[in-house]
């Protein structure tokens, strides 16, 4: 890329490049950071 300086500005602003999953029920939501095996098995299959 030429210019790059919207990746810099996403980073100042808090962006990451961390993985997030959301998973949503009726009554709540789980927001999982990073790759937490587990603990997306756990959630996805209670």
């Amino acid at each position: 890329m030429k210019n790059d300086a919207w990746l810099d500005e996403l980073v100042e602003l808090g962006a990451t490049a961390t993985p997030t999953t959301v998973i949503e029920w009726a009554d709540h939501r789980e927001v999982v950071m990073g790759f937490a095996k587990e603990k997306l098995e756990s959630l996805l299959l209670s």
